[in-house]
């Protein structure tokens, strides 16, 4: 009895001494926890660029990112992600067979943050060499540092001529209808947020390619948008400054 109430009165006496450090502790841990993956995504995407300037530079490629001498490093940027993807969050791709070797419109649903469909076009370059074209919203592009990223990957601008010439190269196509709203606003019940969006359909229709839907389970679940209760405010965000908190 006296033996538990002296390690009663020591705990409490060293918890009141170091409850400051115990605080900042976690806080701290809990910022790594919540941030570091996300920090490390793109720390990744940032060093992958700066590698691909250098084999530009190297090479002399000048900004011809069609060619195919950029395979060996799509395929050294598509392991990583492919084993990120299976290592971090067990990612699978199932009906594979679905895809036609010619072009296609892949249409997916847009997670708060897309990291399944880099893992799907990570795959598929491994699995069929295949750089699959994507459309991405324009505020990737002013970020410095990445047109050798988005030339090599296939990223590309909304614009319908882009698209089009895409699918008359015979290449796959990936589109979110719904983008970065569906991103923010979208919830746990996946609902489709395409807000009238169906340009898409027009260009299978013209171009006479298949439609491949495209949807990955708990990818919502994966990570959360913070401030679901003020949507009013968020969707100024998005509107106006084009902005989305994670």
């Amino acid at each position: 009895m006296i033996f538990s109430t002296c390690l009663q009165y020591l705990l409490g006496e060293w918890l009141l001494n170091n409850l400051l450090y115990i605080v900042v502790y976690s806080v701290l841990l809990l910022a790594v926890i919540l941030f570091a993956v996300p920090l490390a995504i793109v720390l990744f995407f940032y060093f992958s660029g700066l590698f691909l300037l250098l084999y530009e530079r190297i090479h002399k490629l000048n900004g011809n990112y069609s060619s195919n001498i950029w395979d060996p490093v799509r395929f050294i940027i598509a392991i990583i992600l492919d084993g990120y993807g299976r290592l971090w969050h067990g990612y699978e791709l199932h009906g594979i067979e679905n895809i036609p070797d010619g072009p296609g419109l892949i249409i997916y649903y847009h997670g708060a943050v897309p990291l399944d469909y880099l893992y799907f076009l990570a795959k598929i370059f491994i699995l069929k060499r295949r750089c699959c074209y994507s459309i991405a919203d324009d505020f990737l592009f002013i970020f410095p540092g990445v047109q050798a990223l988005t030339g090599v990957t296939g990223i590309i601008q909304n614009k319908k001529e882009e698209c089009l010439n895409v699918l008359k190269k015979g290449k796959l196509l990936g589109i979110s209808p719904g983008g970065m709203r569906e991103a923010l606003f979208s919830d746990k019940s996946y609902k489709l947020m395409w807000h009238k969006r169906k340009g898409f359909a027009q260009i299978a229709v013209d171009m006479k390619v298949p439609i491949i839907p495209m949807c990955t389970q708990n990818i919502r679940e994966g990570y959360w948008i913070f401030g679901q209760s003020s949507k009013a405010y968020l969707y100024y965000l998005y509107q106006v400054r084009h902005t989305y908190i994670i």
